[in-house]
């Protein structure tokens, strides 16, 4: 898949066409992605791409001041280095507010597609706890069917804050305990989970959870994504 970044847009551009074609042809294969059921990393991606484009636009008026400088001269006598400032109003840094306004209707369009495909998944998985539910879930088990590949996944979570930009944000680290195949007959999740607790004593009662859900689409870039987030938003609510 080609390279879809920033620094697409804030590069010196020589060819203005060519530079669109190229972004063009780098949104159709994350369509491309998304057409086949493929939501990560492909969503984060754009939505930190849309993010930083738009609040790009949004703060030209503020530009000049932050923009780089260039080295223009060196001053002898004085021992020192001249720079000389780059404008927000140069032939380069015009170009690039023209091709990030040009990009964001696109971008926003395939984030919408990528929106719905997500929602659709998140919708359609169900998240049961089993057994009896303890008062410490900061630490736990989730089960995750692959039905294409006939496997039932066991992770196990664990709950952390992180802090950033002036507030707190919970973070959750997970790890793949091992996988069962999946038959025809029932796996029964209060089964695995008392196997978990004679495997792993340091919880005794711990939290977790069943994943039900008919949906047969790539584990690792949906499923497994989906399902994390949906499981920490139960979590900490």
């Amino acid at each position: 898949m080609r390279h879809l970044g920033l620094e697409d847009f804030t590069t010196p551009i020589d060819d203005f066409e060519k530079r669109q074609y190229a972004i063009l042809g780098a949104l159709q294969d994350r369509r491309e992605e998304f057409s086949h059921t493929r939501l990560f990393p492909t969503l984060s991606e754009l939505f930190e791409l849309s993010f930083s484009l738009k609040e790009l636009v949004e703060n030209r008026n503020d530009l000049s001041s932050k923009m780089p400088r260039r080295l223009k001269d060196v001053d002898w006598e004085s021992k020192e280095l001249v720079f000389e400032q780059l404008h927000a109003d140069s032939p380069d840094i015009e170009r690039m507010f023209e091709l990030s306004a040009w990009a964001l209707p696109a971008i926003a369009e395939l984030l919408e597609e990528g929106q719905a495909l997500y929602e659709f998944v998140n919708d359609n998985i169900e998240l049961d706890s089993v057994g009896i539910m303890p008062i410490y879930t900061g630490e736990g088990y989730f089960f995750v069917p692959e039905h294409r590949s006939h496997l039932l996944h066991i992770l196990r979570y664990e709950l952390s804050m992180l802090h950033g930009e002036g507030r707190d944000f919970q973070a959750m680290k997970t790890r793949e305990v091992h996988n069962v195949q999946e038959t025809t007959l029932h796996v029964d999740p209060q089964q695995l989970k008392s196997s978990l607790v004679s495997e792993h004593q340091e919880l005794p009662n711990p939290a977790t959870f069943m994943v039900e859900t008919d949906l047969d689409f790539p584990y690792q870039e949906t499923m497994l994504p989906v399902v994390k987030r949906k499981l920490l938003h139960r979590l900490a609510a």
